[in-house]
């Protein structure tokens, strides 16, 4: 400010300013100090959540030139963010309350570049369907959605009810009451993050966001906030960048070398490595979300299959409506996870216990790779229930209604806020 008070010395910088920004005339001091500020704080201006939220839905819905190929369904997506000053609390680092924003953008990301496929071909069943039952009132027919429906993309209402049908992609006999019009729409059912290093002033991170498991009605993603460039090897050792291949030059080709020496680790080079692992998370996150079309719930394996992201499915496995749900609280008990199993091999070895946050971490931020065989529907089964074991401890949060005291009759006090 002492400096801007020199008449000199500000016509200097307001000339360099005035020439840098193509610009006449910039105003008083304050007002450069002002556009400073809104510059280095853009992240946090009004509506800029709501065009970062939009860029990523757009960004991987229609800008995206590939669909996500099958056997990259645990494969994680990274998004890169800094965090302002404004986003600091009085510690002078990341404020707590401001990591979920940033995990709003980065599920966005990972669930519309997973379900890119289902949702887009979800959204002209409707269309279809009012086509055909206009062309069937133009010549004073009932208006029925029968079998000569053009595309192949409809969503099955028998499917989504257990009925056996004897293809995914039939169309419904008739227009469903089951699947009512409305847009295909995913809703977070509830969110939880743990915080384990603080992330300081303008530091750059990377947020590694995955589908960790899903139930009958609810998808669970891990998000991980990540030290920038710490793990690149580990990208190229999972078989490259999917979507942007020309970034894999820009990381060393391990060739599987990375996961190898993890194998290969003895106890005390794990320790080590869970170590360094450890260092580089900053805080980790869940959350639950609901698909739904229009008001219907739409089971998360159907709309993995529209995106043809599973195997084809055993005869032998239970359909997708009649998967157990951590929402009824039918896993929560030690060694519950054999319920939802067709066969005790999916399990062998598996503790009941719950795992250590180690191995929480580890295992959500690198799953296994497919150098194994073939990606089947008993690996992606062996996978989910894996995943389960996370997920199953944060549906006990469920549970929280059980503890509100709303029938008390007393209490500290009431105060207001802004």
């Amino acid at each position: 400010m002492a400096v801007l008070s020199v008449p000199s010395a500000r016509a200097t910088i307001l000339g360099t300013i005035s020439k840098w920004l193509n610009v006449k005339a910039l105003g008083s001091p304050w007002r450069i100090i002002a556009l400073i500020l809104a510059i280095v704080n853009f992240k946090n201006l009004p509506w800029v959540w709501h065009s970062r939220f939009f860029y990523s839905l757009f960004r991987q819905l229609y800008a995206q030139s590939a669909d996500a190929p099958p056997g990259s369904l645990f494969a994680p997506i990274i998004s890169t963010t800094r965090t302002p000053l404004t986003e600091c609390d009085y510690n002078i680092h990341k404020s707590n309350s401001t990591y979920f924003t940033d995990l709003d953008i980065a599920r966005t990301h990972l669930a519309i570049a997973l379900m890119r496929k289902s949702i887009r071909g979800l959204s002209t069943y409707h269309r279809e369907i009012r086509e055909h039952n206009r062309q069937r009132r133009d010549q004073g027919l009932p208006e029925k959605a029968v079998d000569d429906v053009p595309g192949d993309t409809k969503l099955n209402g028998a499917a989504i009810n257990g009925a056996d049908t004897p293809s995914m992609h039939t169309t419904p006999p008739e227009t469903p009451k089951e699947i009512p019009a409305g847009n295909f729409n995913m809703a977070m059912g509830g969110v939880a993050c743990l915080f384990h290093r603080e992330i300081p002033p303008l530091a750059r991170v990377e947020i590694w966001t995955r589908l960790v498991s899903w139930d009958r009605k609810w998808l669970y993603i891990v998000s991980h906030f990540v030290k920038a460039g710490a793990w690149s090897e580990e990208i190229a050792d999972q078989g490259g960048w999917i979507f942007q291949p020309w970034r894999n030059r820009r990381v060393p080709k391990s060739g599987g070398a990375a996961r190898k020496r993890r194998e290969e680790m003895s106890p005390a080079e794990r320790d080590a490595h869970r170590a360094k692992l450890k260092k580089t998370i900053y805080a980790s996150s869940i959350a639950k979300y609901v698909v739904k079309k229009g008001r219907l719930t739409v089971p998360p394996e159907l709309v993995l299959q529209r995106s043809d992201l599973l195997p084809p499915k055993p005869p032998t496995a239970p359909p997708a409506n009649q998967l157990p749900t951590l929402a009824n609280r039918q896993l929560l008990t030690p060694g519950a996870l054999a319920t939802e199993t067709t066969t005790p091999a999916e399990l062998d070895g598996a503790p009941t216990s719950a795992p250590t946050d180690a191995d929480m971490l580890e295992e959500s931020l690198f799953p296994f790779s497919q150098e194994a065989g073939e990606w089947t529907w008993e690996k992606i089964e062996e996978r989910r229930l894996r995943g389960m074991r996370i997920a199953q401890h944060f549906a006990g949060l469920d549970r929280l209604y059980d503890v509100f005291g709303g029938e008390d009759d007393q209490a500290l006090g009431m105060y207001s806020d802004l």
